[in-house]
């Protein structure tokens, strides 16, 4: 055992520097690891902008992205910031570090802190104190002049800061200078919400209803795309469609005037209200998954769906005479659709198909058309211009 004089005085003047250093060097692996993952979230951000930008991916392509770069992100950081700093760093092995940087002591700061640290379970080595306390005087003297932070790499330490710093200053920057741009890559990539993109052309399906068209099978399938009001209209437009069989196609849609088909050259230049671009499915004879591209507009994906043709079963015809003939309303016999009314009469009809699909539905055009339905049948009124009596006749074709 050394004295406890010396034992003290290396204590309160050798171990907190080396405690310190101990310190410093967690530091510098912090700064270390903080640039690599700074690097990394620059790229992350950079590569989800460019990529969501030019092809304006639907949410589940976003969520996937988003799990595979924040699973990076964080493998990232777990390997050069958690694990070097769970590493323990013992006072011996920062005296070995030391003495590689000033060969000039003997490896006499790792004997000093290995007879420093013993104990009496522990003794050191040799067999004489004297020795040891020799030993321990001399290196505490010696290292009075010595810069224990000498062997850290101060210089890349300032570079990795800078990284760190340079790349905080650019998302702040972009932040501020491309403040729309940033807050819907925020929103659009890491919140997932369907926002879109600052666009100068935007397209608009006509005719859906919930992402939804519903053709009749074997029917043409026209589909209209219209250019939004207040944005240009893109120099080509393609519809992209998949059908449930897993045939996949990119047809070019010709442009047309709202004013009429003789324009389908339309120009660019010309008022984009009054552009939209036209294909037709023709025969259509499954569902498919359409959307429509152009420029930078991308619709969403949209449902183009076949069904079957509802067929007729019968129909009923029920007539409410004018009031000032104060004649009792009747019904027409089965199936018969052609029947001679009094001017102001009301003549309702009722139709059962095959299918209760909405498609099924038929209705008369008149300003007081009702219509109503119940799974199978289709009911409506009408009232006949009071003016002479004519006859009516409804067509019993498909629905």
């Amino acid at each position: 055992m050394i004295g406890s004089v010396v034992k003290d005085r290396f204590e309160t003047q050798v171990k907190p520097r080396l405690a310190r250093l101990r310190r410093k060097l967690r530091f510098y692996l912090l700064l270390d690891g903080l640039a690599i993952l700074s690097l990394s979230l620059i790229a992350a951000v950079g590569i989800t902008l460019l990529v969501d930008w030019t092809f304006r991916l639907d949410t589940d392509m976003r969520l996937v992205q988003l799990a595979s770069l924040t699973a990076a992100l964080v493998g990232i950081a777990w390997r050069f910031i958690v694990n070097p700093l769970r590493i323990k760093i013992t006072i011996n092995q920062l005296a070995a570090l030391i003495e590689r940087r000033h060969a000039d002591l003997k490896s006499r700061l790792i004997s000093a802190v290995e007879f420093a640290s013993a104990t009496e379970a522990t003794p050191p080595r040799p067999q004489s104190s004297e020795l040891a306390v020799a030993v321990v005087r001399q290196t505490t003297e010696a290292i009075e002049t010595i810069s224990f932070e000498d062997v850290l790499a101060h210089r890349r330490a300032r570079a990795h800061a800078a990284v760190t710093l340079g790349c905080a200053f650019a998302l702040t920057l972009a932040s501020l200078l491309a403040t729309t741009t940033m807050s819907v890559w925020l929103r659009r990539n890491v919140l997932l919400r369907n926002l879109d993109w600052p666009q100068r052309n935007r397209l608009t399906i006509e005719g859906l209803w919930n992402g939804r068209m519903i053709v009749a099978r074997g029917d043409d399938a026209p589909i209209t795309a219209s250019v939004d009001a207040g944005y240009e209209a893109p120099r080509q437009v393609f519809i992209e469609y998949q059908s449930d069989s897993g045939q996949t196609g990119r047809q070019q849609m010709p442009a047309v005037r709202s004013d009429g088909p003789a324009a389908a050259s339309a120009s660019a230049t010309r008022p984009s209200s009054r552009v939209r671009f036209t294909h037709t499915f023709e025969r259509l004879a499954e569902t498919m998954r359409c959307r429509v591209v152009g420029g930078d507009a991308r619709t969403e994906w949209f449902t183009l769906e076949s069904v079957d043709r509802p067929e007729v079963r019968d129909i009923s015809l029920h007539v409410t005479p004018p009031a000032y003939t104060q004649t009792e309303p009747y019904d027409l016999r089965a199936g018969q659709t052609v029947a001679q009314v009094l001017k102001g009469s009301r003549i309702g009809f009722h139709v059962r198909t095959n299918d209760p699909s909405p498609t099924s539905g038929s209705s008369a055009k008149s300003p007081t058309n009702r219509r109503e339905s119940s799974r199978s049948s289709v009911s409506a009124t009408t009232s006949s211009p009071p003016r002479t009596c004519r006859r009516h006749r409804r067509s019993t074709g498909s629905a």
